[in-house]
């Protein structure tokens, strides 16, 4: 975490991978590791992480979170926005989900409409 948060991004993804060995049914620490890979641009990667933790913990309001993230950086907007509304559905008192719902599908509808 301190690696992360100094970003020494290569540093954090080295330790968080360790942790998937040492225990690869921590969801955390494959959480961990998909927001290293997204902020490292490692967008695919990411995207295997957090399919990991989705599958080790369902709900994980982070994990879907951070796929409907690395699905906006991918230009995927109206898949982005359903991950966030499935956010929502997991914590419905965050008003984060919806407002980063609204604003996907309102990215998705505007290059929708220039083609």
């Amino acid at each position: 975490e301190e690696a992360m948060s100094a970003g020494q991004l290569a540093d954090a993804e080295q330790l968080f991978a360790k942790a998937t060995q040492l225990d690869p049914r921590y969801s955390e620490a494959w959480n961990r590791l998909a927001t290293v890979h997204y902020l490292m641009g490692k967008y695919e990667a990411s995207l295997n992480d957090i399919d990991i933790t989705l599958e080790l913990e369902p709900r994980h309001f982070g994990a879907l979170y951070g796929r409907g993230l690395v699905l906006q950086e991918l230009g995927q907007f109206e898949e982005a926005a359903a991950w966030f509304r499935e956010g929502q559905v997991v914590v419905p008192i965050s008003g984060n989900y919806a407002a980063a719902a609204a604003e996907a599908d309102a990215v998705a509808k505007a290059l929708a409409s220039r083609d």
